[in-house]
């Protein structure tokens, strides 16, 4: 790596030398990047799996305390009813889709006379072993196509460096025909990589789904055990409903210490939560350190490549000097700052992220805590307290990036770019667009300050893109989703994007000119 870097910053090389070794520098960082990008993936996905923890068991102690309040009507038959008919909607059938925790509603005379959501939809048993089952099978189909394409991908890689081995060797126009042949051979096996990478997305994709469909299981038998032995409380109540009272308080503190039968505690699962934010906030810091010097490669090489562009041999060129145009082509300003608007994607996606998660702890938070107050339980201290002024830097600082990424796509498009990068950048362009729509979304759905003009203009630019591409014959890639939170509120916008996944993983996307995008 330092010796690329060091290549990169020759100054009295060649240009065309220049070009090449920055872009090689800038995919070298981008291989760092990426690297540790699957470390912060892992990371947040880890915290989720404790958010996911923490909402059943703030669950439990909703449940905890609705039907401490439902006791005091002492007379828990209707409870019973109600119990035994969430279990049953728990475990599901055609009919029934998803469940929602109870709240009773007491009238006057004590009697139970409502029942209603408190905390929000989940998937039935059966739905979710569907789920699981559907992912597992999907899962296994993209660990298999990407192990084609890395077989692929090598191939390639290793014909271009024999390519480039062998430029080196002789001089003259053989040398420009075999660097160029190189360049092409390169070129492939970065579509490749661009390929692998959108299948790696979709894979991480669908790993995290089925991290949350697992949780969802867990927390959907959770609360039936929960709910069955609530109903044996409320049988052995009827005569002493005080000491009922009692022993509901003590559940809501076994769930706050994880003393048995629970296994897992609020305290514990907010102390790993705190610990694991810590390193994460460590790993987006050197993620976002890669993808800038990422880009300051790819802008190098982007301005040697200008320098190539402005010689008269290759403005110019005289008469049967074909490898002078064909160099023109092979080290152009647009083979870099393709990758460039891909890293540009990168950041603002990792921004992006960083506001998605931290927007599902707040919400996490805030319902513990109405839980922990309705228990009559303290706070624990080291529950993470995020809040909007920090939510909203992140969601801005994604939008600029985005929005970089977009104007370095749409100057991509103009001039004497080469066809197959215009195709590849409008490819991408549509990617960067699906981020900004799905930034806006998750802004909008949580009432931050946003254009209420902006989400239909980033789809109507999105949608004339897909004319314009279909027009060209140009293939759809693989579309991102949502950047998505999970909250009490299930509304979306029609013209969101489809919502499959909790936050993507803004893994590398490989375009031509040897560089990366998101």
């Amino acid at each position: 790596m330092k010796t690329i870097e060091q290549a990169a910053g020759e100054n009295r090389a060649d240009p065309v030398w220049r070009a090449a070794a920055s872009g090689l520098a800038g995919d070298a960082s981008v291989q760092l990047a990426s690297a540790r990008q699957s470390d912060l993936v892992r990371v947040q996905q880890a915290i989720r799996s404790e958010l996911l923890k923490l909402r059943v068991l703030t669950q439990r102690l909703a449940m905890t305390n609705t039907l401490t309040s439902g006791y005091n009507a002492n007379n828990p038959s209707q409870t019973i009813a109600d119990i035994e008919r969430m279990i049953r909607s728990i475990q599901g059938d055609a009919q029934t889709p998803t469940w929602s925790s109870v709240t009773t509603t007491v009238n006057p005379n004590g009697r139970v006379v409502t029942v209603s959501s408190r905390t929000g939809n989940l998937p039935t048993l059966a739905a979710i072993k569907q789920q699981i089952s559907r992912l597992e099978g999907e899962i296994a189909s993209r660990k298999d196509q990407l192990s084609k394409l890395a077989s692929d991908r090598q191939m390639a890689l290793t014909e271009a460096e024999k390519k480039f081995s062998e430029s080196e060797k002789i001089k003259g126009q053989t040398s420009v025909a075999l660097f160029t042949e190189g360049t092409e051979l390169r070129r492939k096996s970065e579509e490749i990589g661009m390929q692998m990478d959108l299948v790696q997305e979709q894979l991480n994709r669908l790993e995290s789904d089925l991290a949350v469909a697992r949780g969802q299981q867990e927390a959907a038998n959770a609360a039936i055990k929960q709910l069955q032995d609530q109903i044996a409380n409320l049988q052995a109540a009827w005569k002493a409903s005080q000491d009922t009272i009692a022993r509901q308080k003590s559940v809501a503190e076994t769930a706050f210490k994880g003393e048995e039968p629970i296994s897992m505690s609020i305290e514990t699962v907010v102390t790993e939560i705190a610990k694991q934010l810590v390193l994460v906030e460590s790993l987006r810091t050197k993620v976002l350190e890669d993808w800038e010097q990422a880009a300051k490669f790819y802008k190098q090489a982007a301005e040697s490549a200008r320098i190539v562009g402005t010689d008269k041999r290759v403005t110019a060129p005289a008469p049967g000097s074909k490898p002078y145009k064909d160099l023109k082509e092979s080290v152009h300003t647009s083979r870099f700052n393709l990758p460039l608007a891909g890293v540009q994607r990168a950041i603002g996606t990792v921004s992006a992220e960083k506001a998605a998660l931290s927007l599902e702890i707040e919400r996490v938070s805030a319902d513990l805590k109405k839980e922990l107050s309705a228990a009559n339980l303290a706070v624990p201290s080291d529950l993470p307290s995020i809040t909007m002024d920090e939510i909203r830097s992140a969601l801005n600082a994604a939008e600029e990036d985005l929005n970089e990424s977009n104007n370095i796509l749409i100057n991509v498009n103009s001039g004497d770019t080469p066809q197959p990068l215009v195709s590849l950048s409008k490819q991408s362009r549509l990617i960067t667009l699906y981020r900004l729509i799905a930034l806006e979304s998750l802004k909008q759905r949580f009432n931050t300050e946003t254009d209420s003009n902006l989400l239909n203009e980033l789809n109507n630019q999105a949608d004339a893109l897909k004319q314009e591409m279909l027009a060209a014959g140009i293939s759809f890639p693989p579309l991102p989703g949502g950047f998505v939170v999970h909250s009490k509120s299930t509304s979306t916008s029609p013209t969101t994007p489809p919502e499959t996944m909790d936050v993507e993983s803004p893994d590398p996307v490989r375009t031509p000119g040897g560089g990366f995008g998101s």
